[in-house]
């Protein structure tokens, strides 16, 4: 039995050294190949640009931007689509825009930027146009606000029928015009400052209010120096003080209808009615 397990330990033996043997030489040509066959990483070549090439560059960049920009500011994109007019009451779209001088409602966005002022200082030149203002509520939607120097009635200067406007200033009467502003006259007036303290009074009225009154005269009396009489549309007559016009004739209409003839309503001290 003994010489058969020292057989069996010696063939062990021999195979340990053998195949330990090829196992190394494998593992070499294993260890080879893997090296051989990764490839050695690659340096990347960087492109060195001269001065004049990076000049180059950068001057095409900017002209292409420019003439990117140029080309928005002449397209249709650029023009102003809607011009709106807000604060007007008097006169109408067509009438602010001559008065401006604006020819063009549709014009390029950036010309009415620069031209605004321009615009602005032609409409106050209007004796009825008290200030203008343009803002741009989106890039191709304008708005222009206007204070109106409103027209509160007619008068005569040298025989010749004139529109009397708020502050005093006086334009030229239509023909025909009277009729469609359906404005109140103004009579009796002797002194300048008189009738522009009435004329800022009637300022300060409604459009409904100024249309309402048919003749203003200046009609003072030695207990009131700055007595008015307001002839009425609808036949009643008005006693008021000059300088009290705008505060005392808004309670008109709502006394108007509690009465049911036509009558003088005095607002020189209080308020009363009196039928005729």
């Amino acid at each position: 039995m003994m010489p058969q397990l020292s057989k069996f330990a010696s063939i062990q033996k021999w195979m340990q050294q053998h195949l330990g043997r090829h196992l190394n030489s494998f593992q070499t040509l294993t260890s080879d190949a893997d090296e051989v066959d990764t490839p050695a990483p690659k340096h990347r070549r960087r492109i060195q640009l001269t001065n004049v090439e990076r000049n180059s560059v950068h001057m095409l960049v900017i002209f292409i931007l420019l003439s990117g920009i140029l080309a928005l500011l002449i397209s249709p994109l650029a023009t102003v689509k809607k011009m709106t007019v807000v604060g007007n009451r008097d006169l109408t779209k067509k009438d602010i825009l001559r008065a401006a001088n604006v020819k063009n409602e549709h014009m390029f966005a950036w010309q009415l930027f620069r031209e605004q002022q321009y615009f602005m200082q032609e409409a106050q030149k209007d004796p009825a146009i008290q200030s203008l203002r343009i803002k741009f509520l989106t890039p191709t939607i304008a708005q222009i606000k206007i204070e109106e120097n409103v027209k509160v009635g007619i008068t005569k200067q040298k025989q010749q029928e004139k529109y009397l406007l708020a502050d005093g200033q006086m334009m030229p009467v239509d023909e025909g015009a009277k009729t469609i502003r359906n404005l109140p006259t103004y009579n009796g007036f002797k002194h300048q400052a008189d009738l522009l303290l009435v004329a800022k009074q009637f300022g300060h009225l409604s459009q409904a209010l100024r249309s309402s009154v048919s003749e203003v005269i200046w009609s003072p009396v030695v207990e009131n120096n700055q007595r008015v009489i307001l002839i009425m549309n609808d036949g009643n007559k008005v006693l008021v003080n000059a300088n009290q016009i705008d505060k005392k004739l808004k309670y008109y209409p709502g006394m108007v209808v509690q009465t049911h003839q036509n009558g003088t309503f005095d607002f020189q001290v209080g308020s009363f009615f009196k039928p005729y």
